[in-house]
């Protein structure tokens, strides 16, 4: 069994232990509480106008009209997505904050030595 193979589901948890607060909110909006009306951002490491962007914002189109909360996207292009993805390593862990990722994520972890995250640290096990 490989490093990916028993990572996996480490990773799949800790994704949901960061979004949780945001779900929660989310949830409850559902059930007639008020939402806070901090917009949610999804950040794109790419730039407008591409085949991600265009994903993120159909993406928050759909969730800003299924959950009457606002999703905003912030384009972030360099670097292959890791300046958007940095972005999002140094925003607050409050569900606020959601990152479009791509393939080029995980193989920018085995491109890049000196990045200041750690992907598999600090994404999927916040």
């Amino acid at each position: 069994m490989t490093n990916v193979e028993t990572s996996q589901p480490q990773a799949i948890s800790a994704f949901w232990r960061r979004a949780r607060p945001g779900c929660r909110r989310l949830v409850a909006s559902r059930n007639g509480a008020k939402l806070s009306i901090t917009p949610v951002r999804i950040i794109v490491g790419y730039p407008a106008g591409g085949s991600a962007d265009l994903h993120a914002r159909l993406m928050g189109q759909w969730l800003t009209q299924r959950l009457k909360q606002q999703f905003v996207v912030e384009n972030r292009p360099g670097a292959s997505g890791n300046i958007g993805t940095e972005a999002v390593v140094r925003s607050q862990p409050d569900g606020y904050t959601l990152l479009l990722a791509a393939t080029a994520d995980a193989v920018n972890a085995s491109l890049y030595a000196n990045m200041s995250f750690n992907f598999v640290r600090d994404i999927a096990q916040s």
